[in-house]
């Protein structure tokens, strides 16, 4: 299990649940891994603010603006702050963890590993609890399904026995860079290394290096240009992957265009299908630029799915159809 919430060494009895933010929680653990050299203020300098204030020549403004960031830090203010940041620079996140990481491995003098270990089996755990603390209290459409499916690839790369950690690909600095999307966006905002070039079959004789198989994958976008990913999912080969506003959907939408149950894909005899299930407004498949529109309100419709497909449902959400083998990552 990913995340196991015992209660945190931060948490503070006489402050209610609206104030244990995600980001109260990062912050705390940041200050307390580099010996307090990167407090809140400069935390908030790194993801927030470039800074303009924090080291202002006026000592007036500077307490003024502690103030505000004090009230910031624990009120959905600071993902606004972190979102319009990173609209401004998109690579934001990566560079605040890079040099963030680089402070606590020179003051902890620790391996990749061992910061690791401590994203996954301390910091994680006090950042999701956090989350549910701003789900409860304002930030009704945070999709924990989503966030818990999207945290496997990041922090499932430790197995569960602490002393027992075998690191996979992705680095300190990349885990994060993705906890800093977690709690601006409440999703991760980029695609894992996909290739949507390949099929199965041929991926499996031989390029892969490791024996292991590549693995079809869904990867969730906002329009049709396919610009921006939000989310990823490797396709379960045993059962169908569904999509639709059900609470158990493997990809649960809130779009009231969409059906409860809108479509599911799925493999049989080594071929990968979409099927709409009689949905009301429909599915789509893109392929090379060429739009064709299925609706199943009679029966249920399938398609043979290629590499590299867009699954339009609804006119609302996008899905990318491909492969991907090794471990995912975040992009450079």
């Amino acid at each position: 299990m990913i995340v196991d919430y015992r209660g945190s060494r931060f948490d503070n009895p006489d402050k209610g649940r609206e104030w244990h933010t995600a980001f109260y929680y990062l912050a705390e653990h940041l200050k307390d891994l580099t010996d307090k050299e990167v407090n809140h203020k400069k935390l908030y300098a790194f993801v927030c603010t470039q800074g303009s204030f924090v080291n202002h020549d006026n000592p007036k403004i500077r307490k003024d603006y502690a103030s505000v960031l004090s009230r910031l830090m624990h009120s959905k203010g600071y993902a606004s702050e972190m979102c319009l940041r990173y609209l401004e620079n998109a690579r934001v996140f990566d560079e605040a963890a890079q040099d963030l990481c680089s402070i606590i491995v020179r003051k902890k003098n620790w391996t990749d590993e061992e910061l690791s270990a401590y994203w996954v089996h301390e910091c994680w755990p006090d950042v999701w609890h956090g989350l549910v603390n701003e789900k409860m209290e304002w930030r009704g459409t945070l999709d924990f399904a989503r966030i818990e499916q999207e945290a496997k690839y990041v922090f499932g790369t430790l197995d569960s026995k602490r002393g027992q950690d075998g690191i996979g690909a992705m680095t300190p600095a990349k885990q994060l860079s993705a906890m800093f999307r977690f709690i601006s966006f409440g999703e991760l905002d980029a695609p894992a290394d996909l290739d949507y070039g390949k099929t199965l079959e041929s991926d499996d004789e031989g390029d892969r290096g490791q024996g292991e198989p590549a693995s079809a994958c869904l990867v969730g976008y906002e329009d049709a240009e396919c610009l921006f990913a939000k989310a990823m999912y490797i396709l379960p080969t045993n059962r169908p992957f569904t999509i639709g506003r059900k609470t158990d959907s493997d990809a649960i939408k809130s779009n009231r265009a969409i059906g409860r149950e809108h479509g599911c894909v799925f493999r049989l005899n080594q071929v990968w299908y979409y099927e709409d299930r009689k949905s009301v407004n429909g599915s789509a498949i893109i392929r090379n630029g060429v739009r064709a529109e299925y609706r199943s309100q009679d029966e249920f419709l399938r398609v043979e799915l290629q590499p590299g497909d867009i699954i339009e449902i609804a006119k609302s959400s996008y899905y990318r159809f491909g492969f991907y083998s090794g471990h995912p990552v975040l992009p450079c």
